[in-house]
């Protein structure tokens, strides 16, 4: 009876201790030698993966050389340009007869006083502040995103009359200026530069009476 108990301690208590506490144990070293491999595996990872980072970053230096518009985010793909055609609303010198018989010349950029002058002005990317300056005035606008095709307005001021009405000149034609801003970056800037428009006479001369008849 006694042997069968000291065998049963041995079997369950003593030889266990002996396993759990030998060095050379297999389940010690298994346990030990995984995080070994997890931790040697992860620094292969981890060299991987710097390699791979500096390759990425060789390449993406090398598309970014040659495709200019990925070096910057807010750089344009092509300049800030505006283009500019003005047209008279009236047109009054565009060589026909008036209501009393008299031809007048051909100069589509002879205007008169108080008449609206419209202009196109297309730009190659979204305007920002479109300042325009004529007769020593000067009108501003203001762009919105997405468009690129502005159709605006002035009124020819009064008293800026470049000729006379028997055609004697007066001064100088004048110059329409403009100039714009790009909406989102407005230190990049275009100007664009019509000439040679003359002033003659006022859209008040085109008023004529009609005696009321009883």
């Amino acid at each position: 009876m006694h042997r069968m108990i000291l065998f049963s301690v041995f079997c369950f208590i003593l030889l266990p201790l002996v396993l759990l506490t030998c060095p050379d144990n297999l389940l010690l070293s298994r346990h030990s030698k995984r995080p070994a491999d997890v931790s040697e595996t992860a620094t292969t990872i981890t060299k991987i993966v710097v390699h791979s980072t500096i390759d990425m970053a060789d390449g993406a230096s090398d598309q970014m050389a040659m495709s200019p518009p990925l070096l910057e985010a807010n750089s344009m793909i092509s300049p800030f340009t505006l283009s500019a055609a003005a047209q008279p609303a009236i047109e009054y010198y565009a060589g026909q007869k008036n209501s009393l018989g008299d031809e007048n010349s051909l100069d589509a950029q002879r205007l008169l006083s108080g008449e609206q002058l419209n202009l196109s002005l297309p730009f190659s990317h979204e305007p920002g502040l479109i300042e325009i300056r004529f007769c020593d005035e000067t009108w501003r606008y203001y762009g919105i995103p997405g468009r690129l095709n502005y159709q605006v307005s002035l009124i020819v001021p009064e008293n800026k009359e470049t000729l006379a009405a028997d055609g004697t000149r007066l001064t100088e034609a004048w110059p329409l200026q403009i100039r714009a801003e790009a909406l989102y970056d407005n230190s990049l800037t275009s100007q664009c530069e019509l000439t040679g428009f003359d002033v003659m006479g006022d859209v008040h001369g085109l008023i004529r009476l009609q005696p009321l008849v009883w």
